[in-house]
């Protein structure tokens, strides 16, 4: 650690440090969006053929749950597939991911956002599922992948510019 006498060359050395240790995170922050789009497209990979979905009358309709009894409306999932990843029939949604960057609050946060321009996405990707179809944990599973991806990376990459020479 240097030692500094002049109070202008400590401001001016903790301005330096503060602009390295920002553009560290800034990188890190752009590298954690690339990973969540390209997990969104491993989500959206799955290795089923149309012919496995036909023969079981489409697994992931929504049915009615015999034994709820009048107590409601109690769907259940009705296949034996999982539920991730979203099987890729023609590979329309898993091209159709997009990474947008939009401004911050301020000048010196950016934002990046995983979006989807299928126009079968919104009743896919949908968090509640629709009227015909069981809700599936894409956005919640992606979320968590992400979050720990960047979690890891960014706090790494904070380390390293904070101890890098200047």
């Amino acid at each position: 650690m240097p030692k500094f006498t002049d109070p202008r060359a400590l401001s001016g050395h903790i301005r330096r440090r503060g602009e390295v240790i920002r553009r560290a995170v800034f990188a890190e922050t752009e590298d954690t969006a690339n990973e969540a789009l390209r997990t969104a497209q491993r989500l959206t990979s799955g290795p089923y053929r149309q012919e496995q979905f036909n023969r079981m009358g489409h697994p992931f309709a929504r049915r009615f749950n015999p034994a709820s009894k009048g107590i409601g409306r109690r769907f259940f999932h009705a296949g034996v597939f999982p539920l991730l990843p979203i099987n890729a029939q023609s590979g329309q949604l898993r091209r159709s991911f997009r990474k947008l960057r939009r401004p911050g609050r301020d000048k010196s946060e950016v934002v990046f956002i995983i979006t989807n321009t299928a126009p079968h996405a919104r009743f896919i990707l949908s968090p509640t599922g629709t009227r015909y179809q069981v809700p599936r944990p894409f956005w919640k599973e992606l979320t968590r992948l992400t979050r720990q991806y960047g979690q890891r990376h960014t706090i790494a990459a904070f380390r390293r510019a904070s101890s890098a020479r200047l």
